[in-house]
């Protein structure tokens, strides 16, 4: 049986962004071309809309960018997550930065949304039991809630290498990445948490950082403004925000997802 070590799997992001990382900064440069056009098809949308509904006290523009930007944050997460894979398992294939929109893409966005909704599904489940189980006691309420964390772990561990697989086969593998994953539960688990804390690390960091430069650009006693308001006196520094977290977004991807190109790997070529 081959080897699959999750710490040495769990740093593979970091290998991939050192190798390639005028590639990662591409993904990024993307991201924020895909920022600016998610603005102006905002504007030309909303703004026609404000008019006809009486002026800029319409929401109309809150309710397009509230439809525009998840639609296209998924879409570039969708596009930058099978160049990933295109550029680990299929280099020979380098197209535009690993970047393209086919069948592939269609795929991979499938089993992203399948993979969700199911993790929707067994936490609105789950928090139901536990709402049952609080009835009982403390005790139970806490052994029931360790349960059902362990239980959506190793769901997710199990289900994790369908995106990879299915990049790697061309269809869907959400039964066949289950069953490749027999019996590396705990590995895969322990792989996934750590990319995860690396990644929440540096989100955290970044984040600091950020509001760190917000206040010395804009003042920090407007730090605590949210939403419409932070919009309104600072859309500059709002812009600025949206914009770097979306250009962080590729290289977050790549150390969450690239570990489990390298568990595929592994697994796919052991014997067993």
């Amino acid at each position: 049986m081959r080897g699959f070590s999750p710490s040495d799997a769990a740093l593979e992001g970091f290998q991939v962004l050192r190798q390639h990382w005028r590639v990662v900064v591409g993904w990024a440069g993307f991201a924020f071309v895909a920022v600016i056009a998610m603005v102006v098809v905002t504007v030309i949308v909303a703004v026609p809309m404000q008019l006809l509904a009486g002026g800029p006290e319409s929401n109309d523009a809150v309710t397009v960018a509230s439809i525009i930007w998840p639609l296209g944050m998924i879409g570039v997460m969708a596009l930058t997550v099978s160049a990933l894979f295109r550029l680990m398992l299929r280099s020979e294939q380098p197209e535009f930065l690993y970047l393209r929109i086919g069948a592939d893409e269609l795929r991979i966005l499938a089993v992203l949304l399948a993979l969700g909704l199911c993790k929707v599904l067994i936490l609105w489940a789950g928090a139901g039991l536990v709402a049952v189980a609080a009835k009982g006691g403390m005790a139970v309420t806490i052994l029931i809630g360790v349960i059902l964390i362990l239980s959506f772990f190793a769901l997710a561990a199990r289900f994790g290498l369908a995106p990879v697989m299915t990049f790697a086969d061309r269809r869907l593998r959400l039964a066949a990445a289950w069953r490749l994953g027999r019996g590396h539960t705990v590995q895969l688990a322990g792989m996934a948490l750590l990319a995860f804390c690396l990644v929440a690390f540096m989100a955290g960091a970044s984040w600091v950082g950020l509001f760190l430069l917000g206040g010395v650009l804009t003042g920090f006693q407007d730090l605590s403004l949210s939403g419409v308001a932070s919009l309104e006196a600072h859309p500059g520094r709002v812009l600025f925000q949206v914009v770097t977290e979306m250009m962080l977004i590729p290289v977050f991807l790549v150390l969450l997802l690239a570990p489990w190109v390298a568990a595929y790997r592994a697994l796919s070529a052991d014997p067993a």
